[in-house]
């Protein structure tokens, strides 16, 4: 127990000095807002083979947008 405390304190730790980073903030944003737009994707697994062509074209290009958004 007492290491995962040290550990989520070390995490903390770190968190708080990448905040001083404003292109580190900026990515974990951006990170964040995608992660919530693929999760909204994923729960929209088709139901049938016919719309998963579909559906990962979906997941392809929403992945290369991630791709971009954290170069810029």
């Amino acid at each position: 127990v007492i290491k995962n405390k040290k550990s989520v304190f070390d995490k903390l730790g770190r968190v708080i000095a990448g905040l001083g980073r404003p292109s580190l903030l900026a990515k974990l944003i951006v990170a964040a807002e995608y992660m919530d737009k693929m999760k909204k994707l994923y729960e929209e697994y088709p139901d049938t083979p016919e719309k998963l062509s579909e559906w990962m074209y979906r997941v392809n290009s929403l992945y290369e947008s991630f791709e971009r958004a954290l170069k810029e």
